[in-house]
């Protein structure tokens, strides 16, 4: 038969991943390979965002279409750019079959990004007190703190708003055209998420979530007799009940979907599989 064994042009780059994983078998072809291959720089696809892990920043992007006649691509642009501050590398320490999670280290600043696939919100957790500063390829052109301390509604001149809430409760204000900082140093989780333009109620589904962290999920799978069940446990911290987790529903998700707990006030947000649908819970089953 011959040697079909072929060379590898994307070898894993040990420095972007934790000698613990290193030495164990790696997923090919996975949706969070751009973070240990080359630079580990590219984006990858979490959906309904795309982010970007680099050395400095982690950039999120909520993706907009481009149509052609024979295509169908996400646009990429840089809405919002985390600044992590001091860290002189990034890399990956952990990940399951849903999720994957970047350790960011340095003398100062220590954060982690876990990054789950659905996740109505992408997520900086900083270990130890960090100056937050945000910035964005946009104009700031509002910045509303009436939801409470440590969260602000962000206008941008894209058209777009942005909901901003940290743990700490710190007041966050625009420094320059397109900057934010807090007013002192965050701890603890820094959460985003891009508000629906076509449902007023977004703000309020977004809130009631804000607590409560998607950190990974495992798969369930079990038969007996002539039926099967498909279940997904979604792992979760912070403050909030799991069951106000909110996570994002592909359409194949939603027509298959049992006993879903639909977040229809969050509105619809685009991705190149079609719009996702906002669910509440920490327990999906088909």
């Amino acid at each position: 038969m011959g040697n079909r064994v072929g060379t590898n042009s994307y070898p894993i780059k040990h420095e972007l991943i934790d000698a613990s994983l290193a030495s164990k078998p790696v997923p090919t072809n996975a949706w969070w390979q751009n973070l240990v291959v080359e630079q580990g720089d590219q984006p990858i696809v979490p959906t309904p965002y795309m982010v970007k892990c680099l050395d400095s920043a982690v950039v999120v992007c909520a993706p907009t279409p481009l149509v052609q006649e024979t295509y169908v691509a996400s646009v990429w642009h840089d809405d919002w750019r985390v600044h992590i501050d001091g860290c002189a590398r990034h890399k990956v320490v952990s990940f399951d079959s849903l999720s994957v999670t970047v350790e960011y280290t340095g003398e100062l600043a220590v954060a982690r990004v876990p990054l789950v696939r659905g996740a109505a919100f992408v997520t900086v957790i900083f270990d130890t007190p960090t100056q937050l500063t945000m910035s964005t390829i946009h104009a700031v052109i509002g910045v509303d703190r009436s939801s409470g301390p440590g969260t602000a509604v962000v206008s941008l001149n894209s058209g777009t708003a942005w909901l901003v809430c940290c743990d700490s409760p710190v007041e966050l204000q625009q420094s320059g055209i397109s900057e934010l900082a807090s007013s002192s140093p965050v701890v603890g989780a820094v959460r985003l998420a891009l508000l629906s333009n076509e449902c007023p109620q977004s703000l309020s589904a977004l809130l009631l979530a804000k607590d409560t962290i998607a950190v990974g999920g495992a798969i369930d799978v079990s038969s007996s007799d002539d039926a099967a069940t498909f279940k997904i446990n979604w792992k979760t911290q912070g403050g909030g009940p799991s069951e106000r987790l909110l996570m994002c529903a592909l359409p194949h998700h939603q027509s298959s979907l049992a006993n879903a707990c639909w977040a229809d006030d969050m509105g619809k947000y685009w991705t190149s599989m079609g719009q996702v649908r906002g669910v509440y819970g920490s327990q999906w089953q088909w």
